[in-house]
């Protein structure tokens, strides 16, 4: 600012002398707009920084990416003892499940491996029971959250005592599935056209503002159409899996890994098989299966989430960055307000010293013009003059 101040001085030299009040005045005007302005912006920016700590410890408003995913190197799996899958027929007119006369469903396990070999495992289905074969952590959760409408011991449920321990699908190795066949008694009250199944399983929500566990459980209602007298009914289940990474670290990386289920999709199909023939089945065994379920995970891909919380040195850059910015803006503000007061106060001191100097010369003019009258003028004139 002694520069600009030099620079008026010098311009003012040019014109005519300014009075040292005049420059002291304005090198006091211009320290305190700008001690006024420093004050204000660091008031706002003590103000900023607080705020922004606030926030910063609420570990809200994390960064999400999202991608599908198909990587060889993701096991994608499924356990399903953490997994409630529950199972009932229903009557496909009043929706309301029949009694285990009607029909049953039998389980059974198969994985195939890509060095070309396949094994299989009969699954016993059982009813519902917590502590059996659903877990009884999840007894509060299912009485709080969910009215099924029908008491969950007559709902089907996995026998937990078997070999398969997840659903799985790994590009290096191979995948499973669970096929859950559905069996008809020879019942002259239910035809397979009025029977359907009632499917509950997991689809898990996505909470990215939860910092302990963005995967919260949630469970959703299924039902397959009606089933066929003259042709095999074929049902694909599928699962996604959901990969869940979330960093939280306060100045390094700390990554953490959540695992999860989404619903995928239900594919339903119809074709005839040469063992199928409802009728001859009822006549040898009693009984028939109408139809099979298949349980697996989708192979295309699956969700995967990469959360980022804001680190302890990003949040002091954006600080200093927003204050750096406002000292500026308050540095301009000031220059501004600082050369208009002056260029104010030299157009003023212009105008009042060329009316002074135009008053001088006038008298000076006058002045000449009478002693010239007086001096050289004769009388006659003079009165003339």
């Amino acid at each position: 600012m002694l520069k600009i101040c030099s620079s008026f001085i010098y311009k003012f030299d040019m014109i005519g002398p300014i009075p040292q009040l005049m420059i002291f005045n304005k090198i006091r005007y211009q320290s305190l707009i700008s001690s006024i302005i420093s004050f204000l912006i660091f008031l706002f920016s003590v103000f900023f920084a607080i705020f922004s700590a606030i926030e910063f410890l609420k570990f809200k408003n994390p960064n999400i990416a999202y991608t599908k995913a198909n990587d060889i190197e993701t096991q994608r799996s499924i356990y399903i003892k953490d997994t409630p899958l529950m199972l009932q027929l229903m009557d496909s007119s009043t929706m309301l499940g029949v009694d285990k006369s009607v029909g049953y469903f039998v389980g059974q396990y198969n994985a195939i491996y890509d060095n070309g070999t396949f094994s299989w495992e009969d699954i016993s289905i059982e009813n519902c029971q917590f502590g059996k074969n659903i877990d009884i952590k999840y007894k509060e959760f299912f009485n709080d959250k969910y009215k099924f409408g029908r008491n969950i011991e007559d709902l089907y449920c996995l026998n937990l005592n078997s070999n398969m321990s997840a659903l799985f699908y790994n590009p290096n190795i191979g995948s499973n599935s669970l096929d859950i066949h559905v069996v008809l008694y020879n019942n002259s009250n239910y035809l397979p056209e009025k029977l359907q199944t009632l499917i509950i399983s997991e689809s898990d929500l996505i909470d990215h503002n939860n910092k302990e566990n963005p995967i919260n459980k949630n469970y959703i209602y299924q039902s397959t159409g009606g089933f066929n007298s003259l042709e095999y009914s074929r049902i694909y289940f599928n699962f996604k899996y959901v990969k869940y990474e979330s960093d939280d670290g306060l100045f390094y990386n700390s990554e953490k890994l959540f695992n999860g289920m989404s619903f995928a999709d239900m594919s339903y199909f119809k074709n005839i098989e040469e063992n199928y023939d409802l009728k001859e089945n009822f006549k040898k065994y009693g009984n028939s299966r109408i139809g099979t379920i298949t349980f697996s995970i989708n192979k295309s891909n699956y969700d995967n989430y990469k959360r980022n919380y804001k680190k302890v040195q990003s949040l002091l850059a954006e600080v200093m960055s927003v204050v750096s910015l406002l000292f500026e803006i308050g540095r301009q503000a000031a220059s501004i307000l600082i050369r208009k007061k002056m260029s104010s106060d030299i157009v003023n001191n212009l105008i009042i010293n060329e009316k002074k100097n135009e008053l001088v010369n006038k008298s000076i003019k006058v002045g000449s013009f009478n002693s010239i009258i007086k001096n050289d003028l004769s009388t006659s004139e003079r009165k003339k003059v």
